[in-house]
C-alpha cells in the first residue's frame, strides 16, 4: 500500500456511496478495506464488490498506521485460499 491509497473519506461511483477509512488493497478491482457493517443485512443489503469491513477502533488503528509503503497480506482459513494485495502508495 503506499500513503496515496488511503482516503479518508472515498466516492464509490460503482455502489454510489462514501466509504470511510477507505484503504485500496486491489486496484483493478476497486476492492478497499474501510469502515462499514460486518455483515449483508447490516450494510442495507447492498452488493459487494468484496470489500473488508472494519469496526470503527480497529479501521482507525491500521489507518493511522499505515503511512509509509506497506505490503498487506490477507489469508483466509480455508484450505488452499490467499490473497495477497498490491503495495499501497
Amino acid at each position: 500500500m503506499y500513503p496515496s491509497d488511503k482516503k479518508l473519506k472515498y466516492w464509490s461511483k460503482e455502489f454510489n456511496v462514501w466509504l470511510e477509512y477507505a484503504i485500496l488493497i486491489w486496484g483493478q478491482k476497486g476492492i478497499y478495506i474501510h469502515w462499514g457493517a460486518d455483515n449483508i443485512a447490516s450494510n442495507g443489503n447492498s452488493d459487494s464488490a468484496g470489500c473488508i469491513h472494519l469496526e470503527k477502533p480497529q479501521i482507525e488503528e491500521l489507518f493511522n498506521w499505515l503511512n509509509s509503503r506497506t505490503r498487506i497480506t490477507i489469508e483466509h482459513p480455508w484450505e488452499g485460499f490467499t490473497c495477497t494485495s498490491h503495495y499501497l502508495t
